[in-house]
């Protein structure tokens, strides 16, 4: 692939990310069945499950979605000081019809979709439309730095430090999404992540005295349940968690943090036992 392809998709952030968290966004895609299908700041204010009430944060969160190919806007033409200026207006798209019928008809399966329209968005194809990516199936945090700092205009003061936050916030947020795993120096995807973990075994047989004992390999964990928040024990661990599709997200991400630990712990121990030979 050409490096001009490579720069096709440009990777942007919301341009205030204190206003249009992670969050804020999520719960804009939550609020979709109280919309019409064309609204205005107001029609957003007025929900009240909505975090922001102040129309100005809320256009500036909007201005997001319409990156994410799920808005258009509209700002009607008067003279300067016109009060209708103001008053812009925003549009479902296509793809934010579908996002709002899922909302509507099959909230289970609203994070699901989610996820699929990412998947679809400029922001997700800034990410793998690289050579980096194409060749090891991974963005490492070098690569992902670089792609944000193209995407500022030149004009923008403390360049670093806008990219220290950028990258911040787009780690959360496509981790969120269940788009990718960070694993601390790249981005890898979920299903990367998946399709490396291993089957356990159910059973393991055992021959005593000429007969074969079946037993399962891992003891079936406790698990207990209760409004909303989960407690697991087993043998080996006890692990107490909020059941929501965040709270896993964040599990896995430790889990992957985890299984860098004991990798680096093997080596360590590796390379004491080839220097104790010596």
């Amino acid at each position: 692939m050409k490096e001009e392809e490579f720069r096709e998709y440009k990777l942007r952030v919301p341009s205030q990310m204190e206003i249009a968290t992670i969050t804020n966004i999520r719960k804009f895609v939550e609020i979709l069945p109280k919309l019409p299908d064309t609204f205005v700041n107001t029609d957003v204010a007025n929900i009240k499950e909505y975090p922001l009430n102040n129309e100005d944060a809320i256009s500036r969160t909007l201005s997001y979605f319409k990156y994410l190919e799920l808005l258009t806007e509209e700002r009607p033409r008067g003279k300067k000081g016109d009060k209708k200026i103001s008053l812009q207006s925003f549009h479902l798209t296509d793809k934010g019809k579908e996002l709002k019928e899922v909302a509507i008809y099959e909230p289970d399966n609203l994070n699901a979709k989610w996820k699929d329209i990412l998947k679809d968005s400029e922001l997700y194809k800034a990410l793998v439309t690289n050579e980096e990516f194409e060749r090891w199936n991974h963005i490492s945090k070098t690569t992902l730095r670089k792609l944000l700092g193209d995407s500022f205009s030149k004009k923008v003061k403390n360049v670093k430090e806008r990219v220290d936050k950028a990258e911040e916030y787009l780690i959360n947020f496509v981790t969120d999404a269940g788009l990718f795993i960070s694993d601390g120096d790249c981005l890898r995807p979920v299903e990367e992540i998946e399709g490396k973990i291993p089957q356990k075994k159910n059973e393991e047989k055992t021959i005593l005295g000429g007969v074969t004992i079946e037993k399962p390999l891992v003891e079936e964990s406790m698990i207990a349940p209760s409004e909303g928040v989960t407690y697991i024990k087993d043998d080996d661990f006890e692990l107490k968690i909020k059941l929501n599709d965040l709270s896993l997200k964040l599990l896995e991400k430790q889990i992957e943090i985890l299984k860098i630990k004991l990798e680096s712990m093997h080596n360590k121990q590796r390379n004491g036992g080839d220097d104790a030979g010596e």
